[in-house]
């Protein structure tokens, strides 16, 4: 008897998660990244791998294939000696559209956001919600429309862990690519995108980085009727788009701001995260990404 009721109180967790799996939403992502578990997403910890978990259930709910044999593409390296020279060991979370063009396909467009965060700092939970919980509910909104509006050329969706510690995971992937980078078309990265409507403006980084980047980007912020400026503020190496760049890949970067009152604070918390401007800058990215994506001629990279 007590083996038949462990077994149908078994199967009613199972269904109850294979459930959850098809309802996430940006709200219940919010919710989960920047819980108490996770403890601030801090790299190489417990939450760091509970984030990670959470990010590949989403992609299966999906439909969205690992791109290498796992979604999970470990790494350990080495800070740079400014913060501290440790060896931090994470992972990158990627997943894989498939192009459409028996051509293009070949190629690849690189959605992604990086996942962790500061953690604990004090014994207070920095959890994280702006930076950057809102770039990684971002692509997944994104991946989402691809999958559903697949592109000529493939598209990797990546969520890279230890952004905060020296963008290790962004440089870990350039530098272990599987594949020519010279088949990269574009990476487009969402980091800190949660607070459009407080800030007002939709802000880019690597405008320059492509001709057509400027056109698009005016085009389609019109079209939601966003504020969008190119930024002032000169951070071209503070994301993970940057390692892309210095290997001369164009490259463009969404953010809403630096967020100065709650940036690696305790107060960055879910409850000031703007939803429906995550969703408008969602609606930019897929058009913006699928223009570029769709066009025939691989785009040049411009250093200016």
């Amino acid at each position: 008897m007590k083996k038949i009721f462990l077994y149908l109180l078994f199967s009613i967790v199972l269904s109850c998660l294979t459930f959850a799996q098809t309802t996430y939403t940006p709200q219940q992502n919010m919710k989960y990244l920047t819980s108490s578990p996770l403890q601030g997403r801090n790299a190489g910890t417990k939450g760091d791998s509970l984030a990670q978990i959470y990010i590949v259930e989403n992609l299966k709910s999906l439909n969205i294939k690992p791109f290498y044999t796992d979604y999970l593409q470990p790494f350990t390296s080495k800070m740079e000696t400014m913060r501290g020279g440790d060896l931090i060991s994470s992972k990158n979370v990627i997943g894989w559209i498939e192009g459409t063009d028996s051509v293009l396909k070949k190629e690849f467009i690189i959605i992604c956001a990086h996942f962790d965060h500061v953690g604990l700092e004090k014994g207070r939970i920095h959890p994280g919600a702006n930076d950057n919980a809102s770039g990684v509910i971002t692509i997944l909104n994104i991946a989402k429309m691809i999958q559903q509006n697949p592109l000529k050329r493939s598209v990797l969706v990546i969520f890279f862990g230890a952004e905060e510690k020296g963008l290790l995971g962004s440089y870990y992937f350039v530098k272990k690519a599987k594949f020519p980078l010279k088949t990269i078309d574009a990476v487009f990265n969402f980091d800190m995108v949660g607070k459009l409507k407080q800030e007002g403006t939709l802000y880019s980084k690597g405008e320059q980085t492509a001709k057509i980047f400027s056109e698009l980007l005016e085009k389609y912020a019109a079209k939601y009727n966003v504020k969008y400026e190119v930024s002032p503020f000169n951070y071209m190496n503070g994301s993970d788009h940057y390692p892309f760049y210095r290997k001369r890949i164009p490259v463009l970067f969404f953010n809403t701001g630096l967020d100065w009152d709650n940036y690696h604070q305790p107060s960055d918390l879910p409850e000031k995260i703007d939803y429906e401007g995550i969703e408008l800058i969602s609606k930019i990215g897929f058009d913006l990404i699928t223009e570029v994506g769709n066009k025939t001629e691989k785009l040049k990279f411009n250093k200016k």
